[in-house]
């Protein structure tokens, strides 16, 4: 579990990498509705609960940076001794006062004390008091840059954006999301949120070999994906980190597929992607398997294509390294194991310069992963050197699917034999300070599933 003091440490580094008089505002995630009265799960947003660990719908973060406070007296940054470079910063919450009555209906509240208490701001208010006090703060420093992120058009922090447009957007005002800042300190994770990613990986490991065990011709696909599900949250993990694919035979084909309806077939593979998500931090793992425990020549020729790839890639990760070698790798040697087996016909360097495995392997080798399975959008992943801390996937595929826009590099012959098949492995890793640590415990060599089925 990570302390209210971490928490505190990542704002003091989000006012550090700003740096200037600024208010910064950050949104609660909107609640979701599954029908008009039922609700679906509530999912915080990632960067609020990311730097403040509050998790409750309708409420907002305020901080000013560099900024006189009428209210409380501002914590000072102390990074650096001389006045005029140090930072400042005060932190105000906004939030759902107690009430005993949605509180029977709705689970309990923080409320201001709690929240004060809990999570060490400078001050908590009720959400209703949001939009006079922010529109108040706001025509207080009109000057200043404002950073401001949000999802939900209806909440209080919206409506005040809205109101006051033509204020905040005169010559001397910025205006812009913090996004592109919070994420790049998102990206680089503490030891405890690595932990926290080890253990969700461990969990889903287990929960990975449970399905190997269990998997048998006829079997329902959302039967694996039941048993996944049961599992995951049986050991720990409050649900999954993104929708399970269980995708058997052609299913596999289909990058993202979910609906999870199809039957298991003797003969065929199967592609899990799945991952459980453990104290709001999430897995990303991928194993290809045959549902009887044995590969045909044609599986066995994509797998090791596949498998070989991933560890290639894997090699590659340590700090200074970047995403689009990776990924290159992967795709000089994708290519030439298809051009091995005979899919693509021609000249090596041609083939790489017309991206011609493209129909085959069309996504890229990984991505971050943290709060989000997909996380820190904004700190793009191609140009940015890899430190120790970042968490990310390597995740190679080949798919061998009927919609595939083929190019002249084709043969049409071997892609016939072939269709059907599909291949991903994927695992979460982290940058260590010498190259990089597999968060996982789940074998992947062809060996292990022919013993194990």
């Amino acid at each position: 579990m990570i302390n209210s003091s971490e928490y505190v440490q990542r704002r003091i580094s989000l006012a550090k990498s700003i740096n200037k008089p600024c208010l910064i505002i950050l949104d609660s995630a909107p609640v979701l509705k599954v029908n008009d009265e039922a609700l679906n799960k509530y999912r915080p947003d990632s960067d609020l609960l990311y730097f403040t660990g509050f998790s409750e719908p309708n409420s907002c973060f305020v901080a000013l940076v560099n900024l006189v406070d009428p209210i409380n007296q501002i914590k000072e940054v102390k990074d650096n001794p001389k006045p005029e470079q140090s930072t400042t910063i005060s932190c105000r919450m906004f939030v759902q006062s107690k009430d005993q009555v949605d509180e029977q209906w709705h689970g309990p509240r923080e409320g201001i004390n709690g929240t004060l208490l809990k999570y060490q701001m400078d001050s908590v208010f009720d959400i209703n008091e949001l939009y006079d006090l922010l529109k108040e703060w706001i025509l207080d420093h009109r000057n200043q840059t404002i950073y401001f992120s949000s999802q939900n058009e209806n909440s209080p922090a919206y409506q005040v954006i809205q109101d006051l447009y033509d204020i905040i957007l005169t010559p001397d005002k910025n205006f812009f999301s913090p996004k592109k800042i919070m994420h790049q300190l998102r990206c680089q994770k503490s030891q405890t949120e690595i932990n926290l990613i080890r253990r969700a990986c461990e969990i889903s490991s287990q929960a990975h070999l449970k399905l190997i065990n269990m998997a048998k011709d006829g079997m329902k696909e959302y039967q694996l994906e039941g048993a996944f599900i049961g599992d995951v949250m049986s050991h720990g993990c409050s649900g999954l980190a993104y929708p399970c694919t269980i995708g058997s035979g052609i299913n596999g084909t289909i990058i993202h597929y979910n609906h999870n309806k199809g039957t298991l077939r003797e003969g065929e593979l199967v592609v899990v992607d799945a991952g459980g998500e453990y104290q709001s931090y999430a897995a990303d793992i991928s194993r290809t398997w045959p549902v009887n425990g044995k590969f045909n020549d044609q599986q066995r020729l994509l797998y090791q294509i596949v498998f070989e790839t991933q560890q290639e890639c894997l090699k590659m990760v340590k700090p200074g390294a970047l995403f689009e070698n990776i990924q290159q790798k992967a795709v000089e040697i994708i290519s030439r194991g298809l051009i091995e087996i005979g899919l693509l016909k021609g000249d090596f360097d041609e083939i790489i310069r017309q991206d011609a495995s493209e129909p085959f392997y069309m996504h890229g080798i990984g991505h971050w992963i943290g709060i989000d399975v997909h996380d820190c959008p904004e700190f793009h992943i191609f140009n940015k050197p890899f430190l120790p801390g970042y968490c990310l996937t390597i995740e190679p595929g080949v798919y061998i699917s009927p919609h595939a826009k083929l190019n002249s590099f084709v043969d049409l012959t071997t892609f016939n034999k072939l269709i059907g098949i599909a291949v991903r492995l994927e695992d979460t890793v982290v940058v260590t300070e010498d190259g990089m640590e597999v968060l996982g415990t789940l074998p992947k060599e062809i060996t292990f599933f022919e013993k194990k089925i």
